[in-house]
């Protein structure tokens, strides 16, 4: 793998199960930053964007850790579905499930270092009017992009605190939701789901139908429809309960007339 370019760590990581796990920490980071980033051949091997070749041993060598510390960090990779493993009698392929949210938007930032390069070639004259347009494009496109990946990230904390580990068909499903509601009303779906121990997506995916057809995409109009729900529910319980308290004073008072 050539050694060049960067990936992307958020601070997100901090909250992540595994990051006072250090060799799954290490071996985690490691497969990062070996892994393809596009589609390609190695050796032969096709390999697709966030897929990587390599061997236990290599990664002994590598990370200065004991066959048994990385066999052990795969497994618990595997088991959060953070890595899936192909096996076969020659290699194994290793695939970090999610990688296009890990490293979003890197053909972004390559396209606009090429721009800035191209930018430097042009005469000095018209060098500050380009630079100009290219730092407001390229902030705004930067805040949308890193606003996207938090409201992603957030999600799918959310997903794994409430509903356990996230499959990839989810993961998917989210980012669906994510163009039509704010974060905000996705988590709050996944935690009302997480309410009524309903901790599948398509549950989730009710909930956020309705908001749709009632036009719900607000945190606070998520919470109004919920109190109004509940408050329907609750009123033929008050409503017997006050029935059944007039009786018992009706009751009473006839009991003292005949005394």
């Amino acid at each position: 793998m050539a050694n060049e370019g960067f990936i992307k760590l958020y601070r997100k990581m901090l909250e992540w199960g595994w990051y006072d796990d250090g060799p799954t920490k290490d071996v985690f980071i490691h497969l990062l930053l070996i892994a393809s980033y596009e589609d390609k051949f190695y050796r032969g091997i096709p390999l697709e964007r966030g897929q990587v070749v390599t061997t236990v041993k290599e990664m002994e060598v590598k990370l200065g850790l004991t066959t048994r510390q990385i066999r052990t960090a795969l497994s618990k990779l595997i088991s959060t579905n953070e890595v899936t493993k192909k096996s076969t009698s020659k290699f194994t392929i290793y695939t970090i499930n999610n990688y296009a949210d890990y490293q979003a938007c890197d053909k972004q930032s390559d396209k606009r270092a090429t721009n800035e390069r191209q930018t430097s070639d042009k005469p000095s004259n018209t060098k500050k009017v380009r630079s100009k347009e290219y730092i407001a494009t390229t902030a705004a496109s930067d805040d949308g992009c890193d606003l996207y990946n938090q409201d992603l990230s957030d999600c799918i904390q959310c997903y794994e605190q409430n509903c356990g580990s996230i499959p990839r068909a989810v993961s998917d499903e989210i980012k669906a939701a994510l163009q039509k509601f704010p974060a905000a009303i996705i988590c709050h779906a996944i935690e009302e789901a997480a309410v009524h121990n309903s901790r599948r997506w398509s549950y989730i995916s009710q909930i956020l139908a309705r908001c749709e057809q009632e036009g719900i995409y607000t945190v606070e109009a998520f919470k109004a429809k919920r109190d109004s729900a509940k408050a329907a529910r609750t009123a033929p319980r008050q409503t017997d309960a006050t029935a059944a308290m007039e009786r018992l004073k009706q009751l009473a008072k006839g009991v003292n007339a005949d005394d």
